[in-house]
């Protein structure tokens, strides 16, 4: 099941560079697709979402790595998404951990009492996608610097971008 979502998945990503020539902009356009499908993947129940979310943040993160020039596999890619949320400060992986867990219960109570399923699923879409422009333009860092940057290099641009990718929303 996981070569197919990532099927389904890359050829969305690669779609939505097509025309663009800039790399900044092909990397742009791939990082707002796959927030896109993980902000929609935010409204799914039960959690059931994880393993397309992690899937599509591999993806994207491997396109973004090939518009720079680096190859990277699923697992590399998926090597260098837990560095960059390994590189998240406590309090912004607590904060993460605490809303996604509110968002599914949430989510859960909500298939009795509608308003907490709009209540979660809304948390949850903007979780889901702030998080994944997080880890989509800090990859675009991370590449654009040759591939390399230092732990607190990553964690500042990981809260920088999740910053940013919250204020979006």
């Amino acid at each position: 099941m996981v070569a197919e979502e990532q099927s389904w998945i890359s050829k969305k990503l690669t779609d939505a560079s097509i025309g663009l020539d800039d790399p900044d902009d092909q990397a742009r356009a791939v990082v707002l697709a796959a927030v896109g499908i993980n902000t929609a993947m935010g409204a799914v129940p039960f959690g059931i979402n994880m393993l397309t979310f992690a899937s599509v943040d591999m993806v994207m993160v491997a396109a973004v790595g090939t518009i720079y020039g680096y190859i990277y596999s699923h697992e590399q890619a998926g090597e260098l998404v837990k560095s960059i949320l390994g590189a998240a400060t406590f309090g912004t992986g607590i904060y993460l951990l605490a809303a996604k867990a509110f968002a599914e219960s949430a989510k859960a109570t909500g298939v009795a009492i509608t308003p907490f399923y709009v209540l979660g699923m809304s948390m949850d879409m903007f979780i889901s996608g702030s998080v994944t422009y997080a880890i989509g333009f800090t990859s675009k860092n991370y590449f654009e610097r040759g591939a390399t940057m230092s732990r607190a290099e990553m964690r500042r641009a990981f809260k920088r971008n999740l910053n940013d990718g919250k204020a979006r929303r």
